[in-house]
């Protein structure tokens, strides 16, 4: 039997951010310390999760099951086949709030609205926390391979629609509600940064409107996409958050 410390946390882990990785597992919940025991355990003895191996590199990603949401209290919501955009984006997601150095966390769209005091938009969102200070991500993950112009242009649809709420209008301004975009390349996310930093079209500079961070996450997809899986990504079985 393994600690069942450890187990626990990463049943924990999977509860709040739907997917992982095994890097993530290691490096965030234990320092580095090799997982394989527990991943075997909850997996093929318990079947609290499940392995699918679909990623790039011969990556496996790890996610509870039916049973696994049931022994946490959690709804088989969170044991639904994704689609490939929802995977990519909930895996982006675990990577750049646990593997940053700034300390971040998934936060649900509940959550937030009980925090605000108003309902927000839906999508994926985080908090990160800098020394006392607390800021929110609305985070954007586009497919590999999306132009960089159509990275941008949403990026600015994004900021024009939030900016039409005013209650989020406030929280934007006053840099404490802002915007994320994860890239699958470093380079790929140094272009998207140069774009936000000068006016485009006549528009003024997307950094000058609201806080962004672009930042760069595994290609979990391969630089061809998730070429092979479309039997395990069905289109009529797909998260939608």
């Amino acid at each position: 039997m393994v600690d069942s410390t450890r187990a626990d946390k990463i049943l924990s882990h999977l509860a709040a951010y739907r997917v992982s990785v095994r890097e993530i597992l290691e490096q965030h919940l234990f320092g580095g310390r090799t997982v394989g025991r527990e991943l075997w355990e909850l997996s093929t003895e318990r079947g609290l999760i499940s392995a699918r191996q679909v990623l790039s590199r011969q990556r496996s990603y790890y996610q509870l099951t039916h049973r696994g949401a049931s022994h946490l209290g959690l709804s088989e919501h969170w044991a639904r086949t994704f689609g490939a955009q929802s995977l990519i984006s909930n895996l982006s997601l675990a990577w750049f709030c646990c593997m940053g150095q700034l300390e971040r966390r998934r936060v649900e769209r509940d959550a937030l609205t009980e925090k605000f005091g108003f309902r927000v938009p839906g999508g994926y969102h985080c908090v990160e926390k800098d020394g006392k200070a607390f800021r929110f991500y609305r985070v954007y993950v586009p497919m590999p391979g999306t132009r960089v112009r159509e990275v941008t242009r949403t990026l600015r649809d994004l900021l024009s629609r939030s900016l039409e709420d005013k209650n989020l209008k406030g929280l934007i301004e006053d840099r404490v509600y802002g915007f994320a975009a994860l890239l699958e390349t470093e380079m790929r996310a140094e272009a998207v940064r140069d774009r936000v930093r000068f006016a485009e079209a006549g528009q003024p500079p997307l950094a000058a409107a609201a806080h962004l961070r672009v930042e760069s996450v595994p290609d979990f997809a391969g630089t061809t996409g998730l070429a092979g899986a479309t039997d395990v990504f069905s289109k009529k079985d797909t998260e939608a958050d």
